[in-house]
This record gives structure tokens, sequence and C-alpha cells, in this order.
């Protein structure tokens, strides 16, 4: 396909893969030479890749060569994301994923709704789920709804593969502020 379409600036390649299967993906295109010549763009489940500096030297060489990059939901440092960080941090002695600040969330606004709504029963629960996820600050930020019931927005970090001192890593380079609708680069 990317043959097709020639490997210039207007081509690019868009992986949406689990962490292994990036992982096996990069390991064939790196042996074919017009994907080595266009950029390829990820998603947030490879950027919190605790794996990323293990990858063999070949692989780790392309997803720098070809600038892998990508973005990713980052919620603003409040006070609940202090306390949600460090009482993860105390209790699995690492850093938690961007989907562990989500699930925190969702588990909080279910059970929100749940105690708002005084019943068990889904259609009272979705009727207060609105006003609840309005007045609520989470790890994740604030969770105002819009009309179709998603979440209003959220900042998104923007990453590329990078070799620095001989470790191969994700670098922050920039971020996408929803507020102000500004695109800032480091």
């Amino acid at each position: 396909m990317v043959k097709g379409l020639g490997a210039d600036s207007e081509t690019a390649v868009l992986v949406v893969a689990f962490e292994g299967e990036v992982r096996m993906i990069f390991g064939h295109a790196q042996l074919n030479p017009v994907l080595r010549r266009v950029r390829w763009f990820g998603y947030e489940g490879t950027r919190w890749s605790p794996s990323f500096p293990k990858v063999p030297k070949e692989v780790g060489d392309m997803m720098v060569e070809v600038s892998f990059s990508g973005l990713f939901a980052s919620p603003e440092e409040n006070p609940v994301t202090i306390s949600f960080e460090n009482a993860y941090r105390e209790r699995y002695g690492k850093d938690p994923t961007p989907y562990s600040y989500y699930s925190y969330d969702a588990a909080w606004l279910a059970c929100l709704a749940v105690l708002n709504a005084a019943k068990y029963d889904g259609e009272a629960i979705k009727a207060v789920l609105p006003s609840v996820a309005e007045r609520y600050l989470g790890a994740s930020g604030y969770k105002k709804l819009d009309a179709n019931g998603d979440v209003l927005g959220a900042d998104y970090q923007i990453w590329r593969s990078v070799l620095e001192n001989g470790v191969y890593k994700y670098k922050v380079i920039g971020v996408w502020k929803i507020a102000s609708e500004e695109l800032l680069f480091y």
C-alpha cells in the first residue's frame, strides 16, 4: 500500500495494535526500505510501553528513524491526580499507565452515580450521571459530559521515539491544550 502511494511527505503509516504486535510490525517493517522512508504514528498504548528501551537495536533504530510519534490523553496535575499517583506508586511500585487514571475515575463515577440515583437501576443511574460527572474532578481531570455522553475534552501530550544516551525512549515533545486550543512544542 505504501509503495503504491509513494514514500513521500504525504504518506504515513498509522499503527493501531497491541504492544507485542507493534514490536513485531516494526521487526518486519525495518526490513523494507520503502517503509523506512515514511512517517509512522502510534497511539497511547505504545507510548507507555515499559519494554521500549529493551527492543532489538534494529527495531529501535527504525522507530527513531521514522520519527514514530503519537498523542495520548494527559490530565493536568490536580490534587486528585497527585493523590492517585502517590497511592498507586506506594501500592504497585511503579508509575500508573494512562488507563489506570481513567479506570479509577470510571469506577468512582459509577459508584457516585449509583449513590446519587439512590437505587441500583440502569435508567436512574443514566439519568444522574451527567450531573455527577459535571461536579467530578478526578485523577484524569474534569469529567463534564457533552450531549452524547462523551467527556468534553482532554489535553494531549505529543510524544516521539528517540535514542538518548544509548537508550530508546518516548520523549514528550509537546502538548495540545483543550481549554485554550493551543498546540505547544517544547
